[in-house]
């Protein structure tokens, strides 16, 4: 039976960046990432974007093959883990077993797809993985309609690049506005607005419940009672973890499996980090928090004590000249101040919770990005700036000066 000092379970962004604490804090223990992809680490959160793009695989990795070789860490890829036996600590694959002294489960999530009928329809995707995307892509080459169901950032980012395709593109999403995450309402109508004039059809506040078609995909119904035609169906619903080999076993789990602020599971010696990670009741999903706790588990695997500390939302969508930045709570039930910034057509909104800041916008002008997300991670006071009436420029603009 082979061993290793650390084994992670995964090889997307939060694995990856373990396995270089790791080594960055322990020379000599030896490492093995476990895939059952067949690709190195890569770009996912970049993976919607490629849609309408021919690219080589080596484009969209973090590192060729010789960036592990010099730092002695090994990758096994295309092996899936049947079951983890965590009171002996050995990982159990098809032909092997490998004993670990500890163990990093960064699994990671897949898509979810919410129940609709005519799901096994042809022509009716998701993806998560580079092969998932190529697959999308050769599909897409053939039709003249798609529609995506989900308006998030990710479905929003794929419909933008089906768009660019030269296709006629739909958006479905069960919730009344697009971005709801990132945008309040009066920003998603006006971004709704802003994509329905290049052409983009939007159904919002219903979700897709019948795909129909005979041999593939030909219409879909949505659950108000609309439809429309289409020749292909991509959801992108959001994600789950990936909990399936800590459960019914010593690791506790819920949404996701628990850690605590040093990724630490309920099981000595095994870390969860990333998609799959739920610290606090929360499952974060966003590509900075998997890095940045992967970071964090990898050091505490190689005996360096650090700890994890839930971050604020952040995210930036850019779709050609349309830019936005949305940090912390933008909700509409918050006091709001919104001010243009005078260049490129921009706005800044700031959203406030007993006049500290919770969250801001930035569109198209996005060069206070860096003050405004150092400013809601702070939870900044900002009384004495509502007290004196300034608008949401000056608040950043006195922010920024310090």
């Amino acid at each position: 039976m082979k061993a290793y000092t650390y084994v992670i379970a995964g090889n997307g962004i939060t694995g990856l960046s373990a396995a270089e604490e790791i080594r960055k804090n322990d020379p000599e223990g030896s490492i093995l990432m476990i895939s059952r992809e067949r690709h190195l680490t890569y770009y996912r959160v970049k993976l919607s974007h490629y849609i309408n793009e021919d690219f080589k695989d080596s484009d969209i990795l973090l590192h060729e093959k010789k960036w592990y070789e010099d730092r002695k860490i090994d990758v096994l890829l295309e092996s899936e883990i049947q079951k983890i036996d965590f009171k002996e600590s050995v990982v159990i694959l098809d032909a092997e077993k490998i004993k670990y002294q500890k163990l990093l489960l960064a699994t990671g999530s897949s898509p979810f797809v919410p129940p609709a009928k005519g799901l096994n329809q042809t022509g009716v995707f998701s993806f998560r993985t580079l092969d998932d995307l190529r697959t999308v892509q050769h599909y897409f080459r053939k039709v003249d309609r798609v529609a995506v169901v989900g308006g998030g950032i990710l479905g929003v980012e794929a419909a933008w690049a089906v768009h660019e395709l030269g296709k006629s593109v739909q958006i479905v999403e069960f919730v009344p506005h697009l971005l709801n995450r990132q945008l309040d309402d009066e920003l998603s109508d006006e971004f709704a607005s802003r994509l329905e004039k290049e052409g983009v059809e939007i159904y919002t506040g219903a979700g897709a419940e019948e795909i129909k078609g005979e041999e593939h995909v030909e219409s879909v119904k949505v659950s108000d009672g609309r439809e429309f035609k289409t020749d292909a169906v991509l959801f992108s619903c959001g994600i789950r973890s990936n909990t399936g080999l800590a459960k019914d076993s010593l690791v506790e789990v819920s949404r996701g499996i628990v850690v605590d602020n040093r990724m630490k599971t309920s099981v000595a010696n095994v870390y969860a980090a990333g998609d799959v990670a739920e610290l606090n009741g929360v499952t974060l999903g966003l590509w900075t928090a998997g890095m940045a706790q992967g970071k964090v588990a990898g050091k505490n695997m190689a005996g360096v004590r650090t700890e994890y500390q839930l971050e604020k939302p952040a995210t930036m969508l850019n779709l050609n000249d349309i830019r936005i930045f949305s940090v912390g709570n933008a909700s509409s039930e918050l006091f709001a101040l919104e001010t243009p910034t005078g260049r490129d057509d921009g706005k800044i909104k700031l959203f406030f919770q007993e006049e500290r800041l919770a969250g801001g916008v930035l569109v198209s002008d996005t060069r206070y990005m860096l003050d405004l997300k150092r400013a809601v991670f702070e939870n900044r006071d900002c009384s004495e700036f509502i007290d004196q009436q300034m608008n949401a420029l000056e608040i950043i603009e006195a922010i920024k000066k310090g």
